[in-house]
């Protein structure tokens, strides 16, 4: 409710703008996202009390990060409700921008 009222108060510049932010928080998430899945991938290999192949490793590592983006960031962005009022409000311009920057991220 409150996305609508705040779009209402934007010029079409300061629009553009935002989309811009938005990427860049989704950049600023995603580098969170990486150090954190990181540091929890190491820390559940140290004390899982066993050893894994370097593919396994990897496969955890990937695992992790991959878990994290769906919960932080794809979750978001993909609910229905999100998605209705992005529709409306979002130029076919923008919405490309900011699928560009989320199709990095898969």
């Amino acid at each position: 409710m409150e996305w609508p009222r705040e779009n209402s108060k934007l010029t079409t510049g300061e629009r553009d703008r935002a989309v811009d932010e938005l990427i860049a928080l989704v950049g600023d998430m995603e580098g969170i996202l990486q150090q954190q899945s990181l540091a929890d991938a190491a820390y559940f290999l140290n004390v899982c009390g066993r050893s894994f192949r370097t593919e396994e490793i990897d496969r955890i590592k990937t695992g992790v990060l991959r878990a994290y983006r769906w919960q932080y960031i794809f979750s978001g962005v993909g609910h229905p409700r999100f998605q209705v009022v992005y529709e409306k409000l979002m130029t076919p311009g923008q919405r490309d921008r900011v699928a560009t920057a989320l199709a990095t991220l898969s």
